[in-house]
């Protein structure tokens, strides 16, 4: 169960926050589409959230009746950009992805190039190394 987020001062600004929010979410695997459909049910009506995923996550993301692309041709970091211009996220919010061209790994590289903040959800904290880190192991 996900915690309750405080985004806000005492002047109020955690709602303009939230409203000004654009969240990109990607998801190639089954653990990762779980979680970024409890974050964008938790969000709903406070502000923009777009879910993109691979096959693996299609039939979790169907079971939540939330509205979502498949982009199994992205495989590569210009369609990943391409994307980032066309839906101009606030952030990114991705599952884990083990494989380096995965979904998840291309759009937090993507937005790194763009300056756009992201945020990994951990569902598994077996191979963390592996699973967040780039080919340098960085």
């Amino acid at each position: 169960m996900l915690g309750s987020w405080r985004l806000c001062d005492d002047q109020g600004i955690g709602k303009s926050l939230l409203t000004q929010l654009t969240v990109l979410a990607g998801a190639s695997e089954p653990g990762g589409a779980k979680n970024i459909a409890l974050v964008a049910k938790s969000l709903e009506g406070k502000g923009t959230f777009k879910i993109c995923c691979s096959k693996g996550a299609t039939q979790i993301l169907r079971q939540t009746n939330l509205a979502f692309k498949q982009v199994d041709h992205i495989g590569a970091l210009s369609g990943v950009t391409e994307l980032l211009y066309k839906t101009k996220p606030t952030v990114i919010l991705t599952g884990r992805g083990i494989q380096p061209n995965s979904l998840e790994r291309l759009l937090v590289r993507g937005a790194h190039q763009l300056g756009i903040p992201s945020v990994g959800l951990i569902d598994e904290w077996y191979d963390y190394k592996a699973n967040y880190s780039d080919e340098s192991g960085s």
